[in-house]
């Protein structure tokens, strides 16, 4: 496989729960949802989290990051590999540091190059009206400054954490978003939703986020594939065409004079690439089409929507909310 290596950086204050989620992220997926997985790529890694895991499931939950932590792992589906991906663990304090911070410019860098990002805010304070102590301002600043010059496609995650505390929400509870909301809806290349979510004891919702996320690599590589498969298989049948006759066999003996390709040679080599594609794109398809059928369930940002309606879809999926244990079969039937 040609995958580019896909980049997600995670944002949010300290305590809001990133590591948290991560741990229990990748324990869901040791266990196939909906054919997927997760694989780390360093063995000691994968130690870590599992370990974290279970300590969350008993309710000890984990320290705040201190630096800047790197991961890598494979999305697989089947049992294969389908994608590589780096995932940035930030300390909270990285978000109001100055720019003579290491750890700041790291994740100045981080998000520029960023293919997917997690913006974790804290379902708790923002029920209460507490936006400062989220960070939601600083985060939705960092993020729209380095989305002027974007130019590749980005998803964001808006995980809403601890919402299974919540009693009742605000309609004006996703208001401190709305600049957010405003360039993701104006941008044909960004993809954002808001996704409630419980790492607790309580687990809720887990997988989603970072599906979500991913689904932009496969989709964009599934249809890339595609492409090249249809390019090739045409010029393939071109070559092959012009070949044939007198026309060919000209070609051919103009061919062995100069060291050139022949038409049919061309043919040959047009046609192996575009098995190799075929194969390729055959081997993402499942997956691909796995993905866009739950996508379609989240419920996205748009341009035509209000504040109010946003609440209303949160809210709807609070009513309907299913614990997200491993033994679950469908992790999307929240969003049925």
């Amino acid at each position: 496989m040609s995958f580019k290596i896909m980049k997600i950086v995670m944002l949010g204050h300290s305590g809001v729960g990133k590591t948290t989620y991560m741990a229990s992220l990748y324990a869901v997926l040791q266990q196939s949802v909906q054919g997927f997985t997760l694989k780390t790529t360093v063995n000691d890694d994968h130690k870590r989290l599992i370990e974290l895991a279970e300590n969350i499931r008993q309710g000890n939950y984990p320290l705040g990051t201190d630096q800047r932590k790197d991961y890598d792992f494979y999305l697989r589906y089947q049992g294969e590999n389908v994608l590589k991906f780096s995932w940035s663990d930030y300390r909270g304090r990285a978000l109001t540091e100055t720019q003579d911070s290491e750890q700041a410019n790291l994740l100045l860098q981080d998000l520029k190059q960023a293919d997917g990002i997690m913006i974790f805010c804290d379902s708790f304070l923002l029920n209460q009206g507490k936006v400062r102590n989220s960070q939601i301002g600083r985060m939705i600043s960092l993020i729209n400054h380095n989305l002027k010059e974007l130019d590749h496609p980005l998803s964001i995650s808006i995980l809403l954490t601890k919402f299974d505390l919540l009693e009742n929400i605000p309609t004006q509870f996703v208001k401190p978003f709305e600049g957010l909301i405003t360039t993701i809806s104006c941008s044909n290349n960004i993809l954002g939703g808001f996704i409630p979510v419980g790492c607790g004891v309580k687990q809720i919702n887990i997988p989603i986020p970072l599906l979500f996320i991913l689904n932009t690599a496969v989709s964009n590589h599934y249809h890339f594939t595609q492409k090249l498969l249809v390019k090739h298989k045409l010029e393939a049948e071109e070559f092959a065409k012009n070949s044939q006759g007198f026309g060919g066999n000209i070609n051919w003996i103009v061919s062995k004079i100069t060291g050139e390709e022949s038409n049919h040679e061309k043919a040959i080599n047009a046609k192996a690439k575009a098995e190799l594609h075929k194969k390729e794109w055959e081997f993402i398809k499942a997956p691909c089409e796995s993905l866009e059928r739950y996508i379609k369930k989240i419920p996205v940002i748009k341009s035509n929507m209000t504040i109010d309606k946003y609440t209303e879809e949160i809210l709807a999926i609070k009513n309907s909310i299913i614990s997200q244990r491993i033994e679950n079969l469908d992790p999307f039937a929240v969003f049925d």
